[in-house]
């Protein structure tokens, strides 16, 4: 027997419905000859048009485009593939598009949102990573045989503009000449031998001298006692068994550098290799410093989970307490250390702009951050600091999920536990894994590898050569920048007066004649004075940077660099295959035509498949209607939507309402489905429908046909449906632009507060 189907066309000349019958065959809605549904769907069709105005004549109201790529075999063999994604997996909230085995060259046609020009891809020989980057679509076709592009947004965030940045005040740095005086060591020369004494102008602690290869301890200058460490990390000397206070160490031409350790650490060590003066202290690299003013900050780069844990995560090359002179540091292929201790400096290729985003951290330190920069020929001491960043905490510029989310707290990026297992649980469900409860604060929102973080972005400005003209974004080609880190206690009332241990540059050379010097026992020039690094990781340059603690795993603050620098000599570190879900789409149908909501959330369900792949997978969402209704693959029943999440049917023979805020909530097991292996939801939606009982009679709905009023849209899996009661148009108030223009997708990015599920 035939069911009942109801197929809605809206005439756009006269704008007015009109009924098209048509048999019982998939792809068309019919209806029986009883009034009530002829006089339906011509109210529907009708409405529709006076709510939302004249339908687009070629609208088929699916946010799906079929694209084809061609893919050149730079790698083969066991496990080579290629791996299309919606965009940047490593960083954005991507989707897998399509994977394909590489034996030659090939091509393979997907699903992709409309719209999308660019795609994301990753060949894989097995083991690396071999190629990855962005790829033109033009007219529905991407040729991933070449190098990969830019990405295009990459020139709207850091476009140049105007630029409102002014030099503010010079900042008094006069308490840095005391410290400096004051606390210094001093040289004495008697007997024809150079000793040290550690103390201040009134009072002398001890001498310390090295010979032998040994170091020597006395408080009177005659009687003397070989010095002993209590441990090899803070490298303090013992005097005939009791605390000194003092470190130690060499250059190795027995000349010494001795420090004083108390129980404060990083804050009043303060060390020199030769007797300080008041003239040197006036020359002092970091005497001219200047806050700067109207610094622009917005929305900056975004990041995953897995992304941070492949950078950050315990054991990782940059992971939290890593130190990386003691050998910790995992060996990366073609590793070199000597560009690690090169420091965080950078050069400028061509002219443009620099944008530096916050994207990790982890410290509760009260940082200032700034730079400065010179040009072949200038004496880079002489150059001006400008104060960038006064709060330069994660808590002040890492936001959870969206730049207008929660900020993290200081520490919370350092804390791992369980990620693995999240990780590796490939049946977790795609629509449950963004909040996993735990131990810690961390884990209770950032445990699944996809969950996204949003930095903040900061451009820096350019006052000219000689640093006399008025500020803007466009950095000429060929000029050097460094970095420096100052912990100054507040961000309201910054104390850039503070000790030298607080003090930090990303030039390892500025360091030590700042007097930083290894915390080690064998002294290395190069050791202990990085506090800065730069490296590539999936093609992105960051800038990880020390603040003062022991530890030196260069990730107290990382900022993704976004301009023209040079790349020469920083290494790589390599990336794991991303963790993405195929790209999952939803659609969204209104049961019987009503007339009054248009909140299509009266059947909600999703739908994933890889390209290639003969099985899709269906998951039951919502059901805001309250009539039997069925999920249709062709002639095949999928189930009722209701009785999928978990609910029975009432005495009177109805359902109750779910996911919608008018009922229960539920969930519903994936149902996979076996699909030829061209199959596509572009085109007919995949021949995918649904069927509503209303008492007697049985209504197939299946897309709507090309230019008129639907019943099913597809859309992207992200889509969020609108609460019950709730107009498609309230919820997304630019959905009548869809309407109008097929091509016009971007409604979907700006809903109403609190309108939806």
């Amino acid at each position: 027997m035939c069911s009942y189907f109801i197929n809605i066309k809206t005439m756009m000349a006269a704008a007015s419905a009109v009924i098209i019958l048509g048999s019982c065959m998939r792809g068309e809605n019919v209806y029986d000859d009883q009034a009530y549904y002829k006089n339906q769907a011509q109210l529907y069709a009708q409405s529709w048009v006076e709510k939302f105005g004249a339908i687009d004549p070629e609208q088929d109201w699916s946010m799906a485009s079929q694209v084809t790529a061609s893919i050149s075999a730079t790698a083969s063999g066991n496990g080579a593939k290629a791996m299309l994604y919606s965009d940047n997996p490593f960083t954005t909230e991507a989707s897998l598009l399509a994977e394909l085995k590489l034996s030659k060259a090939t091509t393979i046609t997907f699903d992709a949102p409309k719209g999308l020009t660019q795609l994301y891809a990753i060949i894989n020989d097995g083991t690396y990573n071999v190629s990855q980057g962005f790829y033109n679509i033009n007219n529905s076709r991407v040729d991933i045989t070449g190098s990969p592009v830019a990405k295009a947004k990459a020139a709207l965030r850091t476009r140049s503009g105007s630029c409102p940045v002014t030099i503010g005040n010079k900042i008094d740095l006069g308490y840095y000449k005391d410290s400096v005086y004051h606390d210094a060591v001093y040289e004495t020369s008697w007997d024809g031998k150079t000793y040290v004494r550690w103390g201040n102008n009134s009072t002398i602690a001890y001498y310390v001298k090295m010979e032998n290869g040994k170091y020597y301890i006395s408080t009177d200058n005659s009687t003397w006692s070989v010095g002993t460490f209590d441990n090899p990390w803070y490298n303090e000397l013992y005097y005939n068994g009791q605390q000194t206070g003092i470190v130690a160490e060499t250059d190795g031409s027995g000349l010494l550098s001795v420090g004083n350790d108390t129980d404060t650490w990083g804050t009043t060590k303060y060390i020199a290799k030769h007797k300080v003066s008041d003239a040197w202290t006036e020359t002092f690299p970091y005497c001219t410093m200047y806050e700067l003013n109207g610094v622009e900050s917005s929305e900056g780069q975004s990041w995953k989970q897995g992304v941070g844990y492949e950078m950050y995560g315990p054991g990782k090359f940059f992971g939290e307490y890593v130190k990386y002179w003691t050998g910790d540091k995992p060996s990366l292929p073609g590793y070199d250390i000597n560009k690690i201790e090169k420091g965080a400096s950078i050069t400028t290729t061509s002219q443009g702009p620099l944008t530096l985003s916050y994207v990790y951290g982890a410290t509760q330190i009260v940082n200032a951050f700034g730079y400065f920069y010179w040009v072949d020929g200038q004496d880079k001491s002489k150059a001006p600091r400008y104060v960038l960043i006064k709060d330069a905490r994660p808590d002040a510029n890492i936001h959870k999920g969206s730049w207008t989310g929660a900020t993290v707290g200081n520490m919370e990026l350092a804390v791992w536990s369980n990620y693995e297992a999240i990780k590796n649980d490939k049946d977790r469900e795609p629509y449950d894994y963004e909040i996993i409860q735990g131990n810690t604060p961390m884990q209770k929102y950032v445990n699944a590898y996809n969950q996204l973080f949003v930095g903040t972005d900061y451009k820096m400005a350019y006052f000219g050569k000689d640093y006399d003209q008025s500020a803007t974004y466009d950095f000429p080609a060929n000029v050097h920048v460094e970095f420096f880190i100052i912990n100054t206690g507040s961000a309201s009332n910054p104390n850039y007066k503070t000790n030298l241990g607080n003090f930090n540059y990303g030039d390892p050379e500025l360091n030590k004649e700042m007097m930083h010097y290894s915390m080690r026992m064998e002294y290395n020039p190069n050791h202990g004075a990085v506090k800065g690094a730069t490296w590539i990781h999936n093609d992105v340059q960051y800038i990880g940077f020390e603040d003062g603690g022991y530890d030196e795993d260069l990730n107290d603050i990382v900022f993704v660099l976004d301009g023209n620098v040079d790349k020469t000599d920083i290494i790589e570190v390599p990336s794991e295959e991303p963790v993405v879900e195929p790209t999952s789409w939803i659609i969204a149908c209104e049961d019987l035509g009503s007339t009054d909501d248009y909140d299509f959330n009266d059947i909600v369900f999703s739908v994933t498949h890889n390209a290639g792949e003969t099985t899709a997978t269906i998951r039951p969402l919502a059901a805001g209607g309250v009539l039997e209704a069925h999920i249709y693959y062709y002639e095949t029943d999928l189930g009722e939507i209701h009785e999928l999440l978990g609910q029975t049917k009432k005495e009177d023979g109805t359902y109750p309402m779910i996911n919608t805020g008018a009922g229960p909530t539920g969930t519903a097991s994936p149902i996979t489905i076996t699909v030829p292996a061209d199959f596509t939801l572009s085109q007919g939606m995949g021949n995918l429908g649904i069927q509503v009982v209303d008492k007697e009679s049985t209504v197939r709905i299946w897309g709507a046909q090309t230019g008129t009023a639907p019943q099913m849209l597809l859309l992207e899996g992200n889509w969020k449906w609108p609460k019950e009661r709730v107009s498609i148009q309230t919820a997304y108030s630019h959905f009548p632009n869809w309407n109008s223009d097929a091509n016009n997708t971007e409604w979907t990015k700006t809903p109403s507060s609190g309108s939806l599920w």
